[in-house]
């Protein structure tokens, strides 16, 4: 298996949160990644990892979801503010106590129905043109 796991020091959440923290851990994710990539080098291709891409600007708005206790929150958070920074608005949120995939436990927990219902009105609001908040 790939060992795509070595961004400890760039996201300091993939070390910090490797373990421990719900099912999506280093090993799981490197898991996932082997499905989806065939190599290293796949690593780099935007169409699998956005943020690698090089040009953000002119893209549609976006919406960053993360959680306290996941190895990707720090590059969820990255991304959004490379995209800000490319001129592409993008709305981060990030879930105070919440695990990765904490999204799909609704309605066990507040927070993913609060999260849930953010993705929704997000997207109906950029159907739409209209603004909710």
């Amino acid at each position: 298996m790939l060992d795509y796991s070595d961004d400890s020091e760039k996201y300091p959440s993939r070390a910090e949160f490797a373990s421990g923290y719900g099912l999506m851990e280093a090993a799981s994710w490197n898991w996932f990644k082997s499905l989806y990539l065939r190599n290293e080098a796949d690593t780099l291709d935007p169409r699998a990892s956005p943020i690698a891409e090089d040009h953000l600007a002119n893209l549609a708005p976006a919406l960053i979801i993360t959680s306290e206790f996941d190895l990707l929150r720090d590059e969820g958070v990255s991304y959004a503010n490379r995209l800000n920074e490319a001129g592409t608005f993008a709305k981060h949120v990030n879930f105070e106590g919440m695990i990765h995939g904490f999204f799909a436990m609704a309605p066990l927990l507040n927070e993913a129905v609060e999260a849930q219902a953010l993705a929704c009105n997000t997207l109906v609001d950029a159907m739409s043109g209209g603004t909710r908040e």
